[in-house]
């Protein structure tokens, strides 16, 4: 985020005019953690100034009150998205932005306008349904093809531009391209580490998408002449890498966010000695009393140093990044993210061999059966996902662990 606010603290200095928009998924299900995540990604959102939020399934995955509570005074289009009790829409059908000048033609007089949709695929219903269980009233998703057609046709009419996103997967976006003419953008989401670069185009729509966890921006730059006709855009996919910088005032939302994570961990009761759960997990420290070699081996790793690597980009805190570089998370005895146990830290020798204390303990007889003796490569995939690790190579990246 604070990266994003910086890239686009700098385009705002370049000449021509800007719509920023967001698909929705800020929010994952989960923990507190991810509740904090959402709230602090659409108060980075505000500050950045976006100029229309759509909303996806998982916004809902913490209940309405936290939604409602941190969308509050941001543009949000939600066109077939309505209140199960008076059928009025959640946020707003439409977005329209009015925009004066165009400076590819010199004209500063001269005005044109963006309209943006906003639609989810309901085939999510269920999901919703689920996530608003005890909510009341609920939000009914109104049948996509149906609200497109009703939609993109009045877009048409109040604006030159028409900017429709929609929480689907690219194959059908483009399939509702095809359907419903008249949308200049489709933005698509919903499907994670999808992206589309170039975009495709179906006719006269563009069909873009910018992958998951707001690691990129991508833009699309037109250029409009006085008769409002939009060339082909010229697409750009930014990457929001340590180059880019970080704003300071974002960077101290992120610092918030991290404070009020540990509050609220804190607030969580400890419990009692008399009924904490055995640990699982003898450590590295264990396992090096029998298997000195491999162990030696291991502490020249990678793997050795995964939490450091953690620490080093500021993102110790996060659980969805612990899960693979700390050991037995969330686990009794395994690394406590509130109060962090160097003996826990690292991709160590349970990680991949399974916990070890019953292995540690047990009889010559029945010591093999007690631990994972060779792990296989769909082992090594649960944390080297496509999504995680792209470049995965199961032959090469064994031979940098091999013992």
């Amino acid at each position: 985020m604070a990266r994003r606010a910086a890239y686009l603290k700098k385009a705002q200095k370049e000449p021509g005019h800007r719509l920023l928009v967001a698909g929705g998924d800020f929010f994952s299900p989960g923990s507190t953690e991810e509740r904090l995540k959402g709230v602090y990604s659409l108060k980075a959102f505000r500050y950045m100034k976006y100029d229309a939020i759509g909303l996806a399934d998982f916004d809902f995955s913490h209940g309405l009150k936290t939604l409602q509570e941190s969308i509050e005074g941001l543009p949000v289009v939600t066109t077939n998205l309505v209140w199960s009790d008076s059928h009025k829409p959640v946020g707003e059908p439409m977005i329209v932005k009015r925009f004066e000048g165009i400076p590819s033609e010199n004209d500063p007089h001269a005005e044109f306008r963006v309209a943006v949709l906003s639609f989810m695929d309901e085939r999510l219903q269920g999901p919703m349904d689920f996530y608003l269980d005890k909510s009341e009233p609920k939000v009914v998703i109104q049948p996509l093809l149906a609200a497109a057609q009703e939609w993109v046709p009045k877009a048409r009419k109040k604006a030159d531009l028409v900017v429709a996103l929609v929480h689907i997967n690219s194959t059908e976006a483009v399939k509702l391209a095809t359907q419903v003419p008249g949308m200049d953008v489709i933005v698509t989401g919903h499907t994670a580490e999808e992206i589309i670069d170039p975009p495709r185009r179906e006719g006269s729509t563009w069909v873009v998408s910018n992958g998951d966890r707001g690691r990129f921006v991508g833009e699309l730059r037109f250029n409009v002449d006085r008769e409002r006709k939009f060339s082909d855009p010229a697409p750009r996919q930014v990457t929001l890498d340590q180059q880019v910088g970080e704003d300071s005032l974002a960077k101290g939302l992120v610092a918030e966010f991290h404070l009020k994570l540990d509050t609220e961990r804190a607030k969580k009761p400890s419990p009692s000695s008399s009924v904490v759960a055995p640990t699982q997990w003898a450590t590295f420290q264990v396992c090096v009393n029998c298997h000195q070699a491999p162990v030696d081996s291991w502490s020249h790793t990678p793997h050795a140093q995964a939490y450091a690597t953690l620490v080093k980009s500021g993102n110790q805190k996060d659980e969805k990044c612990l899960s693979c570089h700390v050991l037995g998370l969330k686990t009794p005895g395994g690394f406590d993210p509130a109060n962090p146990q160097p003996i826990m830290a690292g991709v160590q020798c349970e990680s991949c061999h399974g916990p070890g204390v019953q292995h540690s303990i047990a009889s010559d007889a029945n010591r093999k059966q007690t631990i994972v003796g060779k792990p296989d490569e769909k082992t090594c995939r649960t944390c080297h996902t496509p999504d995680q690790s792209p470049q995965f190579d199961f032959a090469k990246y064994w031979e940098k662990i091999k013992h």
